[in-house]
């Protein structure tokens, strides 16, 4: 059974990092092509506020 633990655990924690990554990516992406072509894309704000949710509330089950 903690086998089982680990590996879910271990799993959670790659998943929050890849979540992580991406909304990090996204807002950079929208920020330089707002600064360089001033426009971005709408979508990544929305991708990213979901992002944000999902690794606040997956951070919190690491946590506890």
């Amino acid at each position: 059974m903690e086998k089982v633990k680990n590996s879910l655990y271990g799993i959670l924690k790659i998943l929050v990092a890849i979540v992580f990554i991406s909304m990090v990516l996204m807002i950079f992406v929208n920020a330089v092509l707002r600064y360089a072509f001033n426009s971005g894309i709408s979508a990544t704000e929305e991708l990213s506020r979901y992002a944000f949710v999902w690794v606040s509330a997956l951070g919190a089950i690491l946590g506890y």
